[in-house]
């Protein structure tokens, strides 16, 4: 029966069915055609179905022309899949297409084939003598190969075969999930090319490869299904691992590298195509890496190189087994040499420390002695003049008396202030006033008018323990820095006031030069201000006194206005209070 030059034939029925189910897949892939298997996948069931629907109408045309155009139309689809199934099976092994050199050589071939395909009337390279030729009711589709066609043919066999050992390579690893998958891909190749290659047929002019195109779909269609390379979920962590800055290696649980990003490539020096390779091979037996499979998670390793690498390690599972080990190594070696430099740098610190403290205990044993042959003489002289009934040197006396004892005390409040650094100053109360006392009797001794104690301080302002010394000591030197740098019979003013932040203790006086923009640094060890040039000093008072200061739980501020009045502040905190005093002593 025949209707628009087609008849109908049993033997058509096998390549309609590979149509059908190749063109379902197409669809089903062309949904998804953003990802790169599911687009190669796309245009091999596409390549599938159009060489099976030409075939089919080829098999039913009753006219030589048509079945010569189907037969070209066939041949043009069977390059397009040859293509697709190299892209797509690459895509499924190594996650990434083929080279690009390497796919401009593969399309080589299948290029020429379609041009002397579809020029086969001019010359007969293809194929010659097309006839019809009846078997039975069957119509069929006569010829005779043509010269170029055995190349062909023989060009599809070897691309089909290396893609077949490509699989079975994969199969042979010790770890390989997708081991079924790799099958059903290897049976999805050899069904179609084995029944060409043995030409299993119920006729001589019938080509059954076409007939076995649903089974080959099918396959393909459960390896990559199964394997969810049509979702974007497994894509997506191909993705995620390349775009990770730091290396990454997945090794297999028989010490396989399975996969690495190119970060490992250019930073570890990994060679490419090493997938397979024992992971140890990889590196030098000198190179800690040689045995990263060994690291636990966490772990630093130093490559030999000046390079120090933080190990992250994640076991990878399936179904409750271990499989491998997912490794990122992210370089910690600018961190790691700070930190050297930093350790370097405190232990530095404690042996300047260690010599400071070692300089101190010198120096206050070696002055322990003369004062204290000093102490006695001038007990002695106090005896003398007492005995004889003398009493006009015991101011004097009374003033050498003074100062020795604000040289012990100094060197007694730095020892202090080193042995209780990190420590807070706690214990019994003392109060402000008695601290303040010896004090003003020093200030007056040592400056005489050129002192002016405003008020005094408050009587029963009570101060932690051990604040006695370090008090006295700060605010003689807060004096004579502004004795020093103030102009000769220039007055310094000492002022105490009491609120609920503590007693504050204010020293002002007037510099002989301007101050500008240079309070905060004057507390800097070792700075001194440009009103200091032709006066001696150090640069290190202000510097302890803030410290000293600051151990007791208060601050000391500098203020300047105008440039020339000079204000120094001193805030202390009370443990308790009980008044204020208002009267001048």
């Amino acid at each position: 029966m025949e209707i628009l030059h087609l008849y109908y034939t049993p033997y058509i029925i096998l390549p309609l069915l590979s149509t059908v189910v190749n063109s379902g897949l197409a669809a089903y892939a062309w949904r998804r055609r953003r990802l790169p298997v599911a687009w190669w996948f796309f245009w091999m069931a596409l390549g599938f179905a159009g060489w099976s629907c030409s075939y089919a109408l080829n098999t039913a045309s009753t006219e030589l022309w048509w079945k010569n155009l189907f037969f070209k139309f066939g041949g043009s689809f069977a390059m397009l899949s040859l293509i697709a199934v190299a892209q797509m099976v690459h895509f499924f092994i190594r996650e990434r297409g083929l080279p690009r050199r390497l796919l401009a050589v593969l399309a080589g071939v299948p290029l020429l084939s379609l041009v002397i395909l579809w020029t086969n009337d001019l010359h007969g390279l293809m194929r010659y003598d097309m006839h019809l030729v009846r078997r039975g009711s069957a119509l069929l589709f006569g010829y005779r190969d043509g010269p170029y066609y055995k190349f062909h043919i023989l060009y599809i066999y070897l691309v089909t075969g290396s893609i077949v050992l490509l699989c079975l390579k994969e199969i042979c690893r010790k770890v390989q999930p997708r081991r079924a998958s790799l099958l059903l891909i290897i049976t999805a190749i050899a069904v179609p090319m084995l029944t060409d290659m043995l030409d299993i047929s119920a006729v001589p002019e019938m080509r059954m490869a076409t007939s076995a195109f649903f089974i080959s779909g099918l396959c393909y269609w459960l390896a990559i299904f199964s394997n969810q390379m049509l979702h974007l979920v497994p894509i997506a962590k191909s993705a995620l691992i390349e775009r990770i800055k730091e290396p990454v290696l997945i090794v297999g649980a028989q010490g396989l590298l399975a996969e690495c990003n190119k970060a490992a490539h250019v930073e570890l020096r990994i060679p490419s195509d090493v997938a397979g390779m024992p992971f140890e091979s990889l590196f030098h037996s000198d190179n800690p890496l040689h045995g990263l499979i060994t690291v636990e998670d966490g772990d630093t390793v130093y490559d030999g190189r000046s390079r120090w690498w933080h190990i992250s390690r994640t076991v990878i599972s399936h179904h409750s087994m271990a499989i491998g080990s997912l490794f990122v190594l992210r370089d910690i070696s600018e961190l790691r040499r700070a930190q050297i430099e930093l350790a370097q740098s405190l232990e530095r610190e404690k042996i300047a420390r260690a010599e400071q403290d070692r300089f101190l205990d010198m120096i206050s044993h070696e002055y322990r002695t003369p004062l204290a042959i000093i102490q006695a003489n001038i007990d002695l002289m106090e005896s003398m003049y007492e005995q004889s009934g003398t009493d006009s040197a015991y101011g004097s006396l009374g003033k050498m008396r003074r100062s020795v004892k604000r040289l012990v005390d100094i060197f007694e409040s730095v020892r202090r202030r080193k042995r209780s650094e990190h420590d807070v100053v706690a214990g019994e109360e003392v109060y402000f006033c008695s601290c303040i006392a010896e004090l003003l009797a020093v200030a007056r001794d040592f400056w005489g008018d050129r002192f002016i104690c405003i008020n005094d301080p408050p009587e029963c302002a009570a101060l932690p323990t051990d604040s006695n010394n370090m008090l006295r000591t700060v605010v003689l030197n807060l004096l004579d820095n502004a004795i020093k740098y103030s102009p000769p019979e220039s007055p310094v003013y000492l002022e105490f006031d009491h609120s609920n932040e503590g007693v504050h203790v204010l020293v002002n006086n007037r510099s002989a030069l301007p101050l500008h923009d240079e309070t905060v640094p004057l507390f800097d060890k070792y700075r001194r201000g440009k009103n200091s040039s032709g006066t001696a000093g150090t640069g290190i008072g202000l510097f302890l006194a803030r410290e000293m200061i600051e151990q007791l739980g208060g601050s000391l501020d500098l203020t300047v206005d105008g440039g020339y009045d000079v204000r120094m502040m001193m805030i202390l905190p009370l443990t308790g209070s009980r008044g204020v005093g208002n009267d001048c002593g």
